[in-house]
């Protein structure tokens, strides 16, 4: 399948406070395996295809919820701490200030300022 978005497993809001896990797998052994394992777990299948399907669930219930983010492969945004947003938003000290339009060049030495090459240069 073509890495598209739509063509990804996903998690989205059904209605009435209930959330739908929609897989999209390569096999129908995959995918028979996904269905018995979402339908052990308490996962409603709404839609059942070859190689592909929707289930909705409880997002109050923590077993379901965890299942539906595994099995989609969502993984946990990083969260960075105080002291690395800190280094974020400080210039870094080793790095001289260029000025707007020119770049630092390694050829040239550290700190060698030259000017960005424009399109007809």
């Amino acid at each position: 399948m073509p890495d598209r978005i739509e063509y990804r497993n996903h998690i989205y809001e059904v209605g009435d406070g209930r959330l739908a896990v929609c897989l999209l797998l390569p096999t129908k052994t995959l995918w028979t395996y996904a269905k018995k394992k979402l339908r052990k777990a308490g996962f409603v299948v709404r839609l059942d295809g070859d190689t592909e399907g929707t289930a909705t669930f409880d997002p109050a219930n923590d077993t379901q919820a965890r299942l539906a983010i595994r099995m989609v492969g969502a993984r946990p945004k990083r969260r960075q701490s105080l002291k690395q947003l800190a280094n974020l938003r400080r210039p870094s000290e080793t790095k001289a200030a260029l000025a707007p339009g020119t770049t630092q060049t390694a050829g040239m030495g550290y700190g060698a300022i030259r000017p960005i090459p424009g399109p007809f240069a």
